[in-house]
């Protein structure tokens, strides 16, 4: 019987082509006779005419399939009625909704059985069509309009714990226990990278701490959080986590005397303990400053080792410069020392070949200190 189920599928789908008509009318009619067809092959021919109707009537998958049409054409009757005496937008979506969620579940026993494993969640998965139908055929839903389709995709909805939210979490958690500052302040590095969390859609529970340390030494942490249900689930994180501070960093390898620039440094977060001895320079003071000493690239500034620019240079000849009340007094002398101002340098006397000291006052000036005025009197009379 079955070579010839399927000549008569064939014929009937040769009339039907001719026929014309619209793709879903066709296929409708080829499963309804397709039914038929197999719940024929079921009575043999010494089986009474009587016996035909209830072999008919017992086949689920015909019922299904007339059950079916007649949900759809309610539900289209339905919406119709709602969509014609609404014209507000929400009533229409609500409708709409409502109807198509009571057409799913006119599925039957079926409607709660699964077919395919869910996508994890947060994630998207796509089936073929074709595979739906194959999946669904043995519960007895035959007449599926596929309206197009080539696939099905489904999205397994969830809420989302993005990874910055968990850094912040483990920053909070590691500032009540043990005290490290400000949360913009502390820098965490993770062993590995830390991906967001998927919680199901209507999931009530929180993530809950459930272990925390850190060796305040090495910096490392090791936190776990967890989620409360029916099955336990849990996360856990390891890194180091350092309280930072801003500091000035060189970009180019700085010699004694060298007058920084905006672009010979740059702002870092750097460890704070990297400053236990000495605190940073102040980064909004460092343009302008001069290099005290040698500082390689990379090396955080402290404040011992800038200082002002030198505007007095060894063996740079300067005027000497004093001044009381009724006298001023003025001659040039060669610096014996190079020095910024405010600083307290050694210049030669040209005229006695004597030594004196002073402070470097201005580009190429230096003011003898108060003591020295009676020596210096003595040398120019």
């Amino acid at each position: 019987m079955g070579d010839h189920r399927l000549e008569i599928l064939t014929e009937a789908r040769n009339i039907l082509e001719k026929e014309g008509g619209t793709r879903s009318e066709k296929e409708y009619l080829l499963k309804l006779l397709e039914i038929l067809i197999a719940s024929l092959e079921k009575i043999s021919p010494e089986d009474k005419l009587e016996s035909i109707a209830p072999a008919l009537i017992d086949n689920r998958a015909l019922l299904a399939m007339l059950k079916q049409q007649t949900d759809e054409l309610d539900t289209l009757k339905k919406l119709s009625i709602n969509l014609t005496s609404s014209l507000d937008l929400p009533d229409v979506l609500d409708a709409v909704v409502t109807e198509a969620m009571r057409l799913i579940e006119n599925a039957g026993v079926a409607a709660g059985t699964p077919i395919f494993r869910a996508p994890d969640l947060g994630q998207t998965g796509a089936v073929p069509t074709r595979a739906v139908l194959d999946a669904v055929r043995p519960y007895g839903l035959i007449a599926v309009e596929t309206r197009g389709l080539s696939e099905v995709s489904v999205t397994h909805a969830s809420r989302t714990i993005a990874a910055d939210d968990i850094e912040q979490r483990i920053a909070g958690a590691l500032i009540a226990r043990y005290n490290l500052g400000k949360p913009e302040n502390l820098k965490i590095s993770f062993d590995r990278d830390v991906r967001p969390i998927e919680l199901a859609l209507m999931s009530a529970s929180e993530l809950a701490l459930s272990r925390i340390n850190y060796d305040v030494q090495t910096r490392r942490f090791d936190v776990s959080f967890e989620l409360a249900g029916a099955s336990r689930t849990s996360w856990r994180y390891s890194g180091t986590a350092a309280e930072t501070i801003d500091a000035a960093v060189p970009t180019r390898a700085l010699n004694r005397g060298d007058v920084l620039k905006a672009s010979d440094f740059a702002i870092e977060r750097r460890p704070k303990s990297e400053f236990a001895n000495e605190p940073p320079a102040s980064t909004t003071e460092i343009a302008g400053l001069a290099a005290r000493r040698s500082v390689r690239v990379g090396q955080p500034l402290r404040n011992a080792d800038l200082m002002k620019p030198e505007i007095v240079k060894k063996n740079d000849m300067v005027l000497l410069h004093y001044e009381v009340p009724g006298i001023v007094l003025t001659m040039r002398g060669q610096a014996q020392e190079s020095g910024t101002e405010g600083d307290v340098v050694n210049v030669l006397n040209i005229n006695s070949k004597r030594v004196i000291q002073g402070v470097v006052t201005g580009p190429g000036r230096v003011t003898i200190l108060a003591p020295k005025a009676a020596r210096l009197a003595a040398v120019t009379e």
